[in-house]
């Protein structure tokens, strides 16, 4: 009888551990951060930009017009950035090309708790902060600065991976971030730029190799901030904005979050969001709190893999019951 009791309490004790994982975290199937850090250098550009455009701007509209900040139709339509983007990445596609040089790093990570990359010299650096407890996707730390004649960037696409069995309910993706920037000028457009897009997808195909998904799916909600039509902007205070998209989900429903962060610096403009960007799914109308205890019940995926404390709880039971039969 004392063996059965032995037993049975162990046991117990065993299923108890299984459980300790925080029911929200099972409904995150997969997070996945992609990361960008590039430098531009294209002195040839902002040397004489009336003359490079004389010699280079046909070819620009004619080739690359459509993938090119602005999409210019016209060689007048085209900007120094556009510019120095055709210098750098595929102005050496063409005889008595003198293209500048453009230095690209990529981290592409699953499931991690801390991305980091920054470029050879440190004026640019990008940091991406996981909690797989927390239904949001990871937070955003970026600072990217430029020279004369630069056009630097950092780039984060963050997605996650979401089941849901519970009934039908309408969620609320929401991101809040600040930063500041210099509001200087390089030809006709901003010195820096900052932009946000964030939303919810259906059938989102990741990429392998590349900072953009190799498809959007079937798009379910998306909003999207752009510094260069932001009036409030008269300054370099820091500015405090905020986005949400809501959307319906039903039983068995599988479906992603995401967010794409980009910031840019011009020809010795600068953008600076240290601090942070964070996101959070909640229930339309329901508090934090209150839509925990509905995400416990509603987000659920394949059972997980054991996890550490399980596996040594178990290798612990298994000797304990060994040396108990050794009495018996």
């Amino acid at each position: 009888m004392k063996f059965t009791y032995f037993n049975a309490t162990l046991i117990g004790f065993v299923l108890s551990a299984c459980c300790l994982m925080p029911k929200a975290y099972a409904g995150i199937i997969k997070s996945t951060t992609n990361t960008n850090v590039t430098q531009r250098y294209c002195p040839s550009v902002t040397a004489d930009f009336n003359a490079y455009k004389a010699n280079w701007g046909q070819v620009i509209i004619d080739y690359y017009g459509s993938f090119l900040p602005g999409a210019p139709t016209t060689i007048a339509e085209i900007s120094p950035e556009a510019a120095c983007i055709f210098n750098t990445q595929w102005e050496a596609f063409f005889d008595g090309a003198n293209p500048g040089t453009v230095v690209s790093l990529q981290d592409i990570q699953n499931n991690i708790n801390r991305s980091y990359i920054e470029n050879a010299v440190g004026d640019i650096w990008l940091e991406a902060v996981l909690d797989n407890t927390q239904l949001a996707l990871p937070e955003a730390h970026f600072v990217v600065t430029s020279e004369v004649s630069e056009r630097n960037s950092a780039n984060l696409f963050s997605a996650q991976s979401y089941l849901w069995q519970g009934d039908t309910t309408t969620l609320e993706f929401s991101a809040f971030f600040d930063f500041s920037m210099s509001v200087g000028a390089w030809g006709t457009g901003q010195d820096s730029l900052y932009g946000l897009h964030i939303g919810a997808s259906k059938d989102l195909t990741l990429s392998a190799s590349n900072l953009f998904p190799d498809s959007w799916g079937q798009e379910l909600a998306s909003a999207t901030y752009q510094s260069t039509s932001d009036s409030l902007i008269i300054n370099e205070d820091v500015n405090y904005r905020n986005l949400t998209v809501t959307f319906e989900v039903n039983k068995g429903d599988k479906f992603q979050l995401w967010g794409l962060s980009q910031a840019f610096a011009l020809n010795g403009g600068w953008i600076d969001s240290a601090n942070t960007m964070k996101t959070q799914l909640s229930v339309e109308g329901l508090n934090l709190a209150d839509s925990n205890a509905v995400f416990a019940s509603s987000l659920s995926v394949d059972v997980p893999a054991p996890s550490t404390l399980t596996i040594l709880t178990i290798a612990m039971f298994g000797l304990v019951l060994r040396r108990t039969k050794k009495h018996f």
